[in-house]
């Protein structure tokens, strides 16, 4: 699987001087399994996670399981910048271990940067 983003990692935020890739990157990893076979996909995830904790740049990773029943997760990963999640998701173990994964999970990967609104939040 491959992160989707839009960011170039190159010039500045329209908000601000900062760099982009100074900035703190957020993986966000929608996936969809069958319930039957979400105990596996926790397995994995723990797996994948002792992997990426050791990387450079690992901030976090909480995990959220949807309340439908439905077999929806969300893994909202924290990276120091977008080059330590790139740098860490082409890890060679991490990648090996991807093979482990169950079959049955669909993800939708993203990747984002906060952006400033006025009067609500900072970037």
């Amino acid at each position: 699987m491959r992160p989707t983003t839009h960011d170039r990692s190159a010039g500045t935020d329209r908000a601000g001087p900062t760099p982009r890739s100074a900035r703190r990157a957020w993986t966000s990893l929608v996936l969809e399994i069958p319930p039957t076979d979400a105990d596996a996909l926790l397995a994995a995830w723990t797996d994948d996670t002792e992997i990426m904790k050791r990387q450079p740049g690992f901030v976090s990773a909480p995990r959220h399981r949807g309340i439908a029943g439905r077999g929806v997760f969300l893994d909202d990963a924290v990276w120091d910048s977008v080059a330590a999640f790139r740098t860490a998701f082409t890890d060679p173990e991490f990648r090996a271990r991807l093979a482990d994964d169950p079959a049955t999970a669909t993800a939708s990967p993203q990747l984002f940067h906060t952006v400033a609104v006025p009067g609500l939040c900072a970037a």
